[in-house]
């Protein structure tokens, strides 16, 4: 199999595992190192986290096996939209579907599709962008800024939530980890 849908799929799987063990991670063992990385509450937002996190460990683990060695093109910007589009389709899938039920209820099997959906969606745009011609390399080197920009805006937003409903616990109408009001 081709090294690049190798790690793809590897990809697929170790964010498929990892995003659902995060799910519980801050209930079973609250404190403010995990709040960082698992979701803090049931809002749209916090469940974000449950791809970024996890695409981004991978991310660690595929730069020093797949890059160093086979310089995949357009490395950076591949994973960085790839990354970027997991939180993307995770919250227009949600707010799609919750606008056709009623009371504009979650349902818990069409979240966790979304999950996964989300997942190979990103993972498939990384490979579209391993296989395409070579962007340029400003792109490449500087698109990353998007991940650490976004990166911030996870921490930042577990502490200090903007008071919009995709922020708010439907559980108890808090805001972040602080339960500010």
């Amino acid at each position: 199999m081709e090294k690049y849908t190798l790690w793809i799929i590897l990809g697929i799987i170790f964010i498929g595992l990892i995003g659902p063990v995060l799910h519980f991670a801050y209930s079973t063992t609250p404190s403010l190192l995990i709040a960082l990385f698992a979701p803090i509450n049931e809002s749209p937002w916090e469940h974000l986290k449950l791809t970024f996190w996890p695409a981004m460990l991978f991310l660690i683990f595929e730069y020093f096996f797949l890059y160093r060695k086979h310089k995949p093109s357009n490395f950076n910007l591949g994973r960085t939209i790839g990354i970027l589009l997991m939180p993307l389709v995770i919250i227009i899938f949600f707010y799609t579907y919750t606008a056709f039920t009623p009371g504009h209820e979650s349902i818990l099997g069409i979240d966790i599709l979304s999950f996964y959906i989300g997942v190979i969606v990103g993972q498939a745009v990384s490979w579209k962008f391993y296989k395409s011609k070579p962007f340029s390399e400003k792109i490449n080197k500087f698109i990353s800024l998007a991940l650490i920009a976004m990166a911030i805006i996870f921490i930042i937003f577990t502490f200090y939530p903007p008071h919009l409903l995709p922020f708010q616990d439907p559980n108890d109408f808090t805001y972040g980890v602080f339960k500010l009001l």
